[in-house]
């Protein structure tokens, strides 16, 4: 349920195939978006290889800078 989930909605500033603070991910699986109400971009999985688990309704494609939308996320812990 999206309730389980922070949530965060603005206006999209960029969206990118890589960011520095992700240095070496796979371009082809990932997206950065960054909104206008979070200081860091969200890294979204979309799974494009082979053998990924690319997400049912993932609709990346179609989203354009100033495009109004709400992330629904759960933190993850850094391992170290």
């Amino acid at each position: 349920e999206r309730s389980l989930f922070q949530n965060v909605s603005g206006v999209i500033l960029s969206i990118n195939n890589t960011n520095g603070r992700y240095a070496g991910k796979d371009t082809a699986n990932f997206r950065y978006i960054l909104v206008n109400n979070f200081p860091q971009p969200y890294q979204i999985f979309i799974g494009k290889s082979t053998g990924d688990f690319k997400p049912k309704f993932e609709q990346t494609n179609p989203l354009q800078i100033g495009d109004s939308l709400t992330i629904y996320f759960k933190k993850q812990q850094n391992k170290k």
